[in-house]
């Protein structure tokens, strides 16, 4: 079974066709507006912009697909 992340994670909304990701940020934050990435497996790598400066994160998604633990140590759930 793949993982889907497609929905509202409270603060944003990711869509997800195959293995392509996108995060839109639904309330302001200082950290990205907007989010583009890939996810292989449970691997999840996203480049972050529209904050104070471009990041890359890769992540770990639960199976379930309701949690995203990533490389910088913050843990997103669903």
């Amino acid at each position: 079974m793949a993982i889907d992340l497609s929905g509202d994670w409270h603060t944003l909304t990711i869509q997800q066709v195959g293995n392509q990701v996108t995060a839109t940020a639904t309330v302001p934050n200082p950290h990205f507006t907007h989010g583009q990435g890939t996810l292989v497996g449970d691997t999840l790598t996203m480049t972050f912009t529209g904050g104070a400066f471009v990041q890359t994160h890769t992540g770990k998604v639960s199976p379930d697909g309701r949690a995203i633990s990533w490389s910088n140590g913050t843990v997103w759930v669903k």
